[in-house]
C-alpha cells in the first residue's frame, strides 16, 4: 500500500532508488512467506515500508523544490516585465 502511494506520488521520478529497494524487499518478503520464514518476512516488510515512506518524503521534497524553482522563475520574469514597462514610462 505505501509503495503504491509512493509510486502514485511520483517516486519513480524523484526517488527511483528508494522505491526500487522497497519493491525488492517486498518481493523478498513474499518469498520468505512462501518459505515459512515469517519473522524474516516481517522484517523485510518493515524495511520495505520504511523505504517506501522515504521515497514519498523525497518525492514531496522534490516536487516542492520544483514548484519553488518555477515560482522564482515567474517572479524573475515579472520583475523584468515591470522593469521594462517602467523604463518605457520614463521615456514618455
Amino acid at each position: 500500500m505505501v509503495i503504491q502511494q509512493a509510486e502514485q506520488a511520483g517516486a519513480n521520478d524523484f526517488a527511483p532508488l528508494e522505491i526500487r529497494d522497497a519493491r525488492k524487499k517486498l518481493e523478498m518478503a513474499q518469498k520468505a512467506v512462501e518459505e515459512k520464514e515469517y519473522e524474516r518476512a516481517l522484517r523485510l516488510l518493515e524495511h520495505a515500508r520504511v523505504d517506501a515512506e522515504l521515497a514519498q518524503v523525497k518525492t514531496l521534497s522534490g516536487q516542492s523544490q520544483k514548484i519553488v524553482a518555477e515560482l522564482r522563475e515567474n517572479i524573475r520574469t515579472l520583475r523584468e516585465e515591470i522593469g521594462s514597462k517602467s523604463g518605457n514610462n520614463n521615456k514618455n
